[in-house]
C-alpha cells in the first residue's frame, strides 16, 4: 500500500520570463546524511527561473522528514515545487514520473547525494543559448566535476572537454560525461520515449538514444558539480555496471562500431580496476585486445601503462 505524500504547486511571488523555465529533478533513496545539502545548493542558485521537483523512492530512513523540514523554504524560491514520497520503483520509474510531471523547458536531474555549484544552471543555460547557435540539434550540457568524499571533503577536480559529443563519441566511451552535470531539454527526453526500466545503467542508455536519434551534447570545462563518492564495495559495484553497459550495448550490436565499442568499454573496466588491483585491470586489457587488436594502440591503452609506470 503507497504511503503518499504530495506538496505541489507552490507559486513563487514573481516568475522570471527572460529566461527558460529549469526544472531541477531529484530522486531520493535512504540520503537523509545528504539530501539537505543537495536542496540547499538547489536554493541557492543564482538563476531565477526553476522549479524543483522531488520524489523520496520509498527511503527507508528519515529522508522524507529531512525534506518535509525544507518544504517551507522551496515554497518560497521556487516558481514551483513539488515533493512525493511513496513506495520504491526504482530509479527509472521515478526519472520518468519526474519529467511527465516537470513544466520545465530544460530538466536538471540529480542525485540527492550531489552539490550544484551556485552557478551550475545559469551557466549551462549560457552556453546552451550560444552552443545552439553552432549546433542546431543541440540536446544536452555537460560540464567538469568536483569528486567529494562521504564527508563533503574534496578529493579531486577532473574537468570536461570543452566540446561536442555525438553517438560515436558516446558509444566509444571516450567523451568525460559526468552524470550530475546533465542539463537536457525536456521534449529530448520525451522524443526517445524517456528512460528505461528494464536498464540499470540509466545515464548511458539515455545518452545513446539521445544521440542515435540525431542529438549532441556540449561538455564545458569547468566544474559545475560536487560529485559524491561513497566507500562502498568497489568491486561488486563495478562488476553490476560492467553487465549493465554490456546490456545495453547488446542493442547495437548490429552496428559496425560495435566490436570497437565493446573494447573500448572493457578499457574502461580496465582503468576502473586498475585503482584497486593491477592484474584484474591487466586481464581486462587482455580480453579488450582479443575483441579488438588495434585498441593496444588508442589512447586509452596509453594512459593505462602511464599510470602503472607511474605507481612502480
Amino acid at each position: 500500500m503507497s504511503n503518499a505524500y504530495e506538496i505541489s504547486d507552490y507559486p513563487a511571488t514573481e516568475r522570471c520570463q527572460d529566461n527558460p523555465l529549469v526544472s531541477v529533478i531529484v530522486p531520493c533513496y535512504n540520503h537523509e546524511k545528504y539530501v539537505k545539502e543537495c536542496i540547499e545548493s538547489i536554493i541557492d542558485q543564482d538563476y531565477k527561473n526553476l522549479e524543483l521537483i522531488i520524489i523520496d523512492d520509498g527511503s527507508q530512513d528519515r529522508s522524507s522528514e529531512v525534506i518535509k523540514a525544507m518544504a517551507a523554504a522551496c515554497e518560497a524560491r521556487f516558481v514551483r515545487f513539488s515533493f512525493r514520497s511513496r513506495e520504491n520503483r526504482g530509479l527509472c520509474a521515478t526519472l520518468n514520473e519526474a519529467v511527465e510531471w516537470a513544466e520545465g523547458e530544460f530538466l536538471s536531474p540529480l542525485a540527492s547525494d550531489d552539490v550544484l555549484f551556485p552557478e551550475k544552471v545559469s551557466r549551462q543555460i549560457s552556453e546552451f543559448k550560444k552552443r545552439a547557435l553552432e549546433k542546431s540539434n543541440l540536446v544536452a550540457i555537460y560540464s567538469g566535476v568536483e569528486f567529494i568524499d562521504s564527508e563533503s571533503q574534496p578529493l579531486k577536480i577532473k574537468k570536461g572537454g570543452g566540446k561536442f559529443c555525438g553517438f560515436d563519441g558516446v558509444i566509444l566511451r571516450n567523451v568525460f560525461l559526468p552524470t550530475p552535470t546533465f542539463l537536457v531539454k525536456r521534449e529530448a527526453i520525451i522524443s526517445v520515449g524517456g528512460f528505461n526500466p528494464d536498464y540499470k545503467i540509466e545515464d548511458f542508455y539515455i545518452r545513446l538514444k539521445l544521440t542515435d536519434n540525431g542529438g549532441v551534447f556540449f561538455v564545458m570545462p569547468e566544474p559545475l558539480v560536487k560529485y559524491r563518492r561513497h566507500d562502498d564495495n568497489f568491486s561488486q559495484k563495478s562488476d553490476q555496471i560492467w553487465r549493465g553497459v554490456l546490456e545495453i550495448l547488446s542493442d547495437y550490436s548490429d552496428r559496425i562500431i560495435y566490436k570497437k565499442a565493446l573494447a573500448m568499454s572493457i578499457m574502461v573496466q580496465a582503468h576502473d580496476f586498475q585503482t584497486v588491483s593491477t592484474g584484474k585491470g591487466l586481464r581486462y586489457v587482455c580480453k579488450a585486445i582479443g575483441i579488438r587488436p588495434s585498441v593496444f594502440f588508442s589512447r586509452s591503452m596509453f594512459r593505462f601503462f602511464v599510470k602503472i609506470f607511474f605507481r612502480l
